[in-house]
């Protein structure tokens, strides 16, 4: 199997669950990990890990971590997959009216802290482009034990 060319998707097409779950299989394939293996650094048990592949493929947080697993690992083909389903699912995909399509905006980038501010006001500009307002912007700390910290910060009109 050719992973790379079947794995390959255009920005403006829809990312069916099907393609998802061939890259997740690809990516495991592609890391040399049983699925044992890459359900422990994905952190969910074995069969969640397997439906992932098998029939029902991941979305949320999960894709986000995938893109970055696969993006850290050299497989870019996969990245890309993870994060336009990741980009569709949240309405964030490029269409016509969209100024800024989502891939040249790279919206999963990891940040470092001190480039937060400079995020914020690209998100903010955007946003603005596509005629919305921000209502909520909050910052979120996941934990090793579970736990999810966020905290509540301002939006440009309370500043």
């Amino acid at each position: 199997m050719d992973t790379q060319s079947d794995m390959k998707t255009q920005s403006a097409s829809t990312i069916s669950p099907v393609d998802v779950r061939k890259a997740v299989r690809a990516l495991r394939t592609s890391l040399k990990e049983t699925q044992q293996t890459f359900s422990k650094r994905l952190a969910v048990g074995i069969a969640t890990a397997v439906r992932y592949e098998l029939t029902l493929a991941p979305h949320g947080r999960m894709l986000a971590k995938l893109a970055r697993i696969a993006e850290e690992e050299g497989f870019p083909t996969q990245a890309e997959v993870f994060r336009d389903a990741l980009n569709q699912e949240l309405g964030l995909i490029a269409t016509a009216n969209v100024a800024i399509p989502a891939r040249r905006l790279n919206l999963w980038q990891l940040y470092q802290p001190e480039d937060l501010p400079k995020a914020y006001a690209r998100y903010v500009k955007h946003i603005a482009r596509q005629g919305r307002s921000i209502t909520a912007v909050r910052l979120e700390f996941d934990c090793s034990d579970g736990k999810t910290y966020a905290a509540d910060v301002a939006t440009p009109k309370q500043l």
